[in-house]
């Protein structure tokens, strides 16, 4: 989600490559609640969809060092999520 917020999908962007890795991985484990919430997002994204929301975020935020890193994006002086 952090790499989205900044531009990057698995087919745009500096980090497409990565995006594209952390997809598949992600595509793997469907089954899992979080990583099935957060496929279907980059697919919006992806697909030409507004970017996630807030309050579409609010789970991934408890994710650890991942959560806090995007907590930290989603707070980005003129980010508006």
């Amino acid at each position: 989600m952090v790499l989205l917020l900044l531009g990057n999908t698995p087919k745009r962007g500096p980090y497409h490559r990565l995006v594209a890795k952390a997809v598949k991985w992600l595509r793997k484990r469907m089954g899992e609640t979080l990583a099935a919430l957060a496929v279907t997002l980059v697919e919006r994204v992806e697909s030409g969809g507004a970017l996630p929301s807030r309050a579409e975020v609010t789970d991934l935020l408890t994710c650890g060092p991942e959560g806090d890193l995007l907590k930290e994006v989603i707070d980005l002086p003129g980010r508006v999520i």
